[in-house]
């Protein structure tokens, strides 16, 4: 931003308060505190700050923002980059193992469900039926033969049997 440009652009005007002057002046000035301009930016910026308030204005707080930070206490980090690293490697480490267990315990966990599920089905009858147990006389141990029910001559119906059939599975 050079002299002319700044008299071009604001007409020579240095009480003029717009927007993109003031923007002007911050880029400028913060320039010039930092030490980084041309000769001939440095000579716009000592002329501005000798003749527009605005100016000095902007440039006093720029000169209290940069003392203020060039003032502030650094930090000690007691702990170096090669330590931060190698903990968040470790970290990232035992978090995939973590992961991978927990993949693993649960493939195990389907496993054992799929093979209790399939043995239950395996076999030529895969239906038990409960039968009654046999009667016991009042001698402990000795066996009674069941009574044998009349057979009558009328087939029996299926949906009887199943009624009365307890299944398990």
């Amino acid at each position: 931003m050079t002299l002319n440009h700044f008299d071009d652009q604001f007409g020579g005007s240095p009480e003029a308060h717009d927007a993109e002057r003031t923007e002007d002046l911050f880029v400028l000035l913060s320039c010039y505190l930092d030490g980084e301009v041309t000769p001939e930016e440095r000579k716009q910026a000592e002329r501005l700050l000798a003749c527009d308030s605005e100016a000095r204005q902007i440039y006093q707080q720029l000169s209290c923002i940069s003392s203020g930070v060039q003032l502030m206490p650094v930090a000690d980090n007691p702990v170096s980059a090669e330590e931060t690293t190698a903990k968040v490697f470790a970290r990232m480490r035992q978090q995939r193992q973590r992961r991978l267990a927990w993949g693993g315990t649960a493939i195990a966990a389907l496993f054992v469900a799929a093979v209790s599920g399939l043995s239950a089905h395996v076999g030529p009858n895969n239906q038990q039926f409960a039968h009654t147990p046999a009667p016991v006389s009042e001698d402990f141990g000795t066996f009674v033969p069941p009574e044998t029910e009349p057979r009558s001559e009328q087939p029996l119906n299926r949906e009887d049997i199943t009624s009365r059939a307890l299944f398990i599975e």
